[in-house]
């Protein structure tokens, strides 16, 4: 599960399981013992999950297991995904109805262990994207509102356009640290010119055609295929090895164009 452990450990037998379920079972428990290792009332770990709308029954079994789990209060999972693809019948909602009932069950009496927040994130105001300006370029508000302001209409406050947003800015040196005066400044009239960040969609375009030659060969093939596609598949109709493809695909994984199920 961790190769580098090995370092500590040493090399490790592989163990044999009869079946799939002996084989989750061994994994669960291994989980919840390593998590009981590593966790204390003065060192508490927390554990943050991405992209859970897309996590697998066997996977959400194991949340489930490692938060209701009685004997460890030690641990904190925060766990992300996209409201919009999860309904009532998605295997992330039942595991959260049945682990209510589990911790209703384990921790009786206990509301203060029976708790979990949910949080619902919407796009970025104007006002957010002030204050995240004002951080990453160590500014004043009043210093970034019109940027913000420009950053928010291009953007509509979508999170993930507004930092790709940002970066182009960086990269097309529309927004630049300036050595002489020890800040940062930009242009506004400049980046309101600029075609290359006339609007979201050819940014992400102009920024998908600076991938390297191979991995856009890749990526038009495998989006013949729809929005997801399998490495296998792809492998063979390239007729290359996994490893190759994974590695032409690389680029595009490193930079967010796609993601791993």
């Amino acid at each position: 599960m961790v190769p580098r452990f090995a370092r500590i450990l040493g090399d490790q037998e592989e163990t044999v399981q009869n079946n799939s379920q002996e084989a989750r079972s061994q994994f669960a428990s291994a989980m919840r013992q390593f998590i009981k290792a590593m966790a204390s009332p003065r060192h508490p770990m927390v554990i943050f999950l991405d992209d859970c709308q897309w996590g697998d029954s066997a996977s959400m079994e194991l949340i489930k297991n490692l938060i209701a789990d009685t004997d460890d209060h030690c641990l904190m999972l925060i766990a992300s995904y996209r409201s919009n693809e999860v309904g009532a019948d998605h295997v992330f909602s039942r595991m959260l109805s049945d682990l209510n009932k589990e911790l209703a069950s384990n921790f009786l009496g206990r509301e203060d262990l029976q708790e979990h927040v949910k949080i619902d994130l919407t796009d970025l105001t104007d006002t957010d994207i002030q204050s995240l300006c004002m951080d990453i370029l160590s500014r004043s508000r009043k210093d970034v509102k019109e940027l913000a302001g420009l950053i928010y209409k291009k953007t509509l406050g979508n999170a993930f356009y507004t930092k790709r947003f940002l970066g182009a800015l960086y990269e097309n040196k529309q927004l630049r640290f300036s050595s002489i005066k020890s800040y940062w400044e930009w242009d506004l009239d400049a980046i309101r010119l600029s075609d290359a960040t006339e609007n979201v969609i050819e940014l992400m375009g102009e920024q998908l055609m600076q991938l390297p030659e191979e991995t856009l060969s890749v990526l038009q093939l495998a989006s013949c295929d729809g929005t997801d596609f399998e490495l296998g598949s792809l492998s063979l109709i390239l007729q290359q090895d996994i490893s190759q493809v994974n590695r032409a695909l690389r680029p595009a994984l490193l930079d967010g164009f796609i993601r791993p199920k």
